[in-house]
């Protein structure tokens, strides 16, 4: 599903549901930037939206 697809249908439906999905770990990465596009390409696979924080510190969403 496209991005633009799914604010179409929110802004012409009133019978979309949703689930909230809050993680977080405290880890080192070592090769954030490459587990930051990893982690955006299998979100985006599965049709999430939202954000997440990569860092050498760990992950965020």
């Amino acid at each position: 599903m496209r991005y633009e697809s799914f604010y179409d249908n929110l802004a012409n439906s009133q019978d979309i549901s949703y689930q909230v999905i809050l993680y977080y770990q405290y880890t080192p990465i070592d090769d954030y930037e490459t587990f930051r596009k990893q982690q955006f390409n299998y979100c985006r696979s599965l049709g999430l939206l939202g954000r997440i924080i990569v860092s050498p510190e760990g992950i965020n969403g």
